[in-house]
């Protein structure tokens, strides 16, 4: 007897938990998917072991910065994360379901890398290096086990497990969906000095097709990452999940490397840079899916308060891709009205799905707003170009200054750019 419609197309959309592809082009033979399944029980038993036990040892501490541990609810959200990893990779659970492919033709396994993970598509593909690896400090789960005498948290970090535990984090399921991670740093080294404001991304070797932490003077360059894109930083998680792990399965704390020297690091600041101990996995979440170069929209409304004229500029901004998508949005704090935006601060944004950072300058001299993207640069008096801006409403009035007791005045642009 033949399904009827609705029968059918309720098996059409009847969720699996991870499964392998059945695409023969991109399918792994079955010692692949033997060594892939084990890999992945291993990754979970890391995350199992790490949920309720997130600040044991010295891991927690020592990986995310000050400011994130010092806020209460922090340690519970990386608990969260830590839940949702092991519900993507239980083979019974179905709320995330993602397909394992072992495409040695993909972009980032022509690239060298070891696995990637495509949240929109959600696949997670494996190169032949994950198999086979070039680098032989990348070992098994079990050739860790089997050492755990001798084991510290770098080599431990160094295993398969922990590879699968560093792509869950590049997905919406598990982090927050506007919080997926990105590749901020790579090795013990540059993890180690990322939570301290001391990682100077300019130093990374490793093949990258983003600027992160973008230089205030010159966003196509990266220089020094703050503090709390720990909280971003796939290799943040995979080192956690590591350390607690792997403790508790040795039955014995896993020791931290001694750090990049006291001398190394007070240099820091002239770009002395750490010791390269890294091996990249991969190059961030796989974004093939991203849509080619568009308009990107920018509405920002400015902010005037009665402070001291070289901090009374402020910006509440909300940036959308040429396909809609929400690429940051600055919110409302309740400390400040919003970003700094004066000609001392000249912050610049960069979020993931943007190819660079936005830097964005408010001068009371001109009376403007100075933007610049890539090879772009604007004003929000520009009306012609590839980068364009039109107020919304009624301009302010610049001919008195703001007083405290009338309120901060504001007014509001929407503007137009290639990205």
């Amino acid at each position: 007897m033949g399904l009827g419609l609705s029968e059918a197309n309720s098996l059409k959309i009847q969720k699996r938990a991870w499964h392998f592809t059945t695409d023969q082009n991109v399918q792994c033979n079955q010692e692949r998917q033997d060594t892939i399944t084990t890999e992945i029980k291993h990754a979970k038993e890391l995350a199992d072991q790490t949920v309720g036990h997130v600040e044991d040892g010295e891991y927690y501490t020592n990986f995310f910065s000050q400011n994130l541990r010092d806020n209460p609810s922090f340690a519970g959200k990386v608990d969260d994360i830590y839940k949702k990893v092991s519900k993507m990779l239980d083979e019974n659970n179905k709320d995330y379901d993602f397909e394992i492919t072992c495409d040695n033709k993909s972009q980032m396994c022509k690239d060298g890398f070891y696995a990637h993970m495509n949240d929109k598509k959600k696949r997670m593909n494996f190169c032949d290096s994950f198999f086979t690896p070039p680098d032989p400090r990348l070992q098994s789960h079990q050739e860790k086990l089997d050492k755990c005498d001798q084991l510290d948290l770098r080599d431990a970090q160094f295993s398969r497990s922990a590879i699968i535990i560093h792509e869950c984090t590049h997905t919406a399921f598990a982090m927050d969906p506007d919080e997926r991670t990105l590749d901020y740093a790579y090795g013990y080294n540059a993890n180690y000095l990322l939570p301290r404001d001391q990682f100077d991304r300019s130093c990374a070797k490793w093949k990258t097709r983003r600027v992160l932490c973008p230089d205030a003077n010159d966003p196509k360059k990266d220089s020094f990452c703050k503090g709390e894109k720990s909280a971003e930083n796939a290799d943040t998680y995979s080192f956690v999940a590591a350390g607690v792990g792997f403790s508790k399965l040795c039955k014995r704390d896993i020791p931290l490397p001694a750090p990049p020297s006291a001398k190394r690091a007070a240099q820091l600041q002239k770009r002395a840079c750490p010791a390269d101990d890294w091996i990249q996995w991969d190059d961030g979440p796989d974004e093939e899916e991203s849509a080619e170069s568009g308009t990107c929209k920018l509405d920002i409304t400015e902010i005037w308060t009665c402070e001291h004229p070289t901090v009374n500029l402020y910006g509440r901004m909300t940036i959308t891709s040429p396909d809609g998508t929400v690429l940051y949005n600055t919110g409302r704090g309740t400390s400040a009205p919003g970003v700094k935006i004066g000609d001392e601060q000249r912050p610049v944004i960069q979020k993931e799905g943007m190819s660079h950072g936005l830097q964005v300058i408010a001068q009371h001299t001109n009376d403007y707003i100075q933007f610049y993207y890539d090879d772009l640069a604007w004003t929000t008096g520009t009306t012609e170009g590839p980068a364009t801006c039109k107020l919304v409403g009624d301009n302010w009035d610049t001919s008195t200054p703001v007083e405290c007791n009338s309120g901060a005045r504001t007014r509001q642009f929407e503007c137009k750019y290639t990205c």
